[in-house]
């Protein structure tokens, strides 16, 4: 009796001054019935606060369900003991991160009479890893928009050298021209790509720069707009496995608007309204007289339209055509998620 004695006061000794935190549990209501020191000193209860807590009593929300499902594994014999990180609630409200194993400890009929568990403080060990994965997160953010930047440069100095080669001359190679303003188009994209940290590609900033490049290469005059941009204006992003096509046909539908448009008549309009979640794109042009045009059959397009139409994404976009009016025609280019969504800076989120 005596050897019993010493060896059950020899274990509440290793148990109460253990450096790691150890709880014991009762079998039935899984209810703290022995705390040790340094467990106290992690969670920040005292021993007699913290007997007949529960789990859910000390485990964060966001981890309990995962907590619990290892508890019922052991409970139904499934398991002897596991081990997992998870988040603690300490008193003061602060988090513990700590990694627990927990088993059974077996009455000397070998029945489960408690849970046994050992709690390990890992907060710097989870913060180190967090700074690590920031760190690597930067880099190769950076790396990235380093990419982008050159395959714009690339992309741009092609369309400089086929441009060369056109000096001034579209008229003889209007396909070329084309070519030559989608090159521009998918390295607006890379640009967008390659300015920003998250790669954001903003629908309103790739708009006006497609607008832009048009400009410059046909000299022809392009009346772009911003609906309500100094009122309030919620932009939206483009998705990015979305971008190089919805650039792509922006800049057909505008190079379209600026091709058909009359030498004499009123320069071809763009304009975007936006709430936040979606975007409609409208772009206006004085028509010339032709045969019949229906886009969604395809009947009467050429061939920069039929492009649009093959690039058209399968969810999220829409386009119509409809007289406005004084022989002209519009084009609108409606766009909701998945093709566009509300961007991190967005209020409305």
């Amino acid at each position: 009796m005596k050897q019993s004695r010493e060896a059950e006061d020899s274990y509440k000794r290793l148990f109460e001054d253990a450096p790691m935190g150890m709880v014991l549990r009762d079998w039935q209501g899984l209810r703290v019935t022995h705390a040790n020191r340094a467990f106290c000193a992690l969670i920040g209860y005292a021993e007699d606060e913290l007997v007949g807590m529960s789990v859910r009593d000390l485990t964060h929300p966001e981890d309990l369900d995962m907590s619990l499902a290892q508890l019922q594994r052991l409970i139904a014999d499934e398991v002897q003991n596991y081990r997992i990180e998870k988040r603690y609630l300490k008193k003061n409200g602060e988090i513990l991160w700590a990694s627990v194993t927990v088993s059974r400890v077996l009455d000397a009929a070998g029945k489960p009479q408690h849970l046994f568990g050992m709690v390990e403080d890992i907060g710097e060990r989870k913060l180190a890893h967090e700074q690590q994965l920031a760190i690597a997160a930067a880099h190769r953010s950076s790396l990235v928009r380093e990419v982008h930047h050159r395959i714009k440069n690339n992309l741009q100095s092609v369309a400089g050298l086929l441009g060369r080669e056109l000096d001034g001359h579209t008229e003889l190679h209007p396909r070329l021209a084309v070519a030559i303003s989608q090159v521009y188009a998918i390295a607006t994209v890379h640009g967008m790509q390659g300015a920003r940290s998250n790669e954001t590609i903003l629908l309103c900033d790739t708009l006006a720069q497609i607008c832009r490049n048009i400009v410059e290469q046909t000299k022809a005059a392009i009346q772009c707009r911003i609906e309500g941009e100094s009122q309030g204006f919620l932009p939206v992003q483009i998705a990015r496995d979305e971008a190089v096509p919805v650039a792509l046909v922006l800049n057909e539908l505008i190079h379209n608007a600026v091709k058909h448009t009359p030498p004499d008549a009123p320069a071809p309009t763009v304009s975007l309204e936006s709430d936040g979640v979606s975007a409609r794109v409208r772009i206006g042009n004085s028509a010339k007289a032709g045969g019949e045009f229906d886009f969604a059959s395809g009947l009467g397009l050429n061939t920069g339209l039929r492009l649009v139409q093959s690039l058209m994404p399968i969810a999220g976009a829409t386009l119509s055509y409809g007289g406005v009016g004084s022989g002209r025609v519009q084009a609108e280019l409606s766009l909701t998620d998945p093709v566009v969504v509300a961007t991190a800076e967005n209020p409305m989120i």
